[in-house]
């Protein structure tokens, strides 16, 4: 007998998941095959949706922050200096909003449970 591995790999929002993969395994196990289905997408959007993940790479942002800012770059030409400078005033907006953002990231399970319940389908 075969088995079939259907793999859906992580590049889709997760409030508009791809039945396709595991409708076609459904049907061939109701045929007599053995067939699964491996749903990257809900692993890669459990795994960055929570706030342990989200709190961790809030402080890599802060420290790259901290870095740049603190580094004496030589520039070899001005759009490296240019695309510094704008990655500098970004991430200094960002890190203004720290506030904001630990309380989204504090609300992060409230949404994931909404996208996941019944309800919000």
């Amino acid at each position: 007998m075969k088995n079939f591995l259907f793999i859906y790999p992580p590049y889709c929002f997760p409030i508009s998941p791809y039945v396709a993969p595991s409708l076609l395994s459904s049907i061939l196990n109701e045929n007599g095959f053995n067939s699964y289905t491996l749903d990257l997408n809900a692993k890669y959007y459990n795994k960055i949706l929570n706030k342990d993940y989200l709190f961790s790479r809030f402080d890599v942002l802060k420290n790259n922050l901290f870095k740049l800012k603190n580094n004496n770059f030589n520039y070899t030409d001005i759009s490296e200096q240019d695309f510094i400078s704008k990655s500098l005033s970004f991430l200094y907006g960002v890190v203004k909003k720290e506030e904001e953002i630990i309380k989204s990231i504090n609300n992060i399970d409230k949404s994931v449970d909404i996208l996941k319940s019944e309800d919000f389908y």
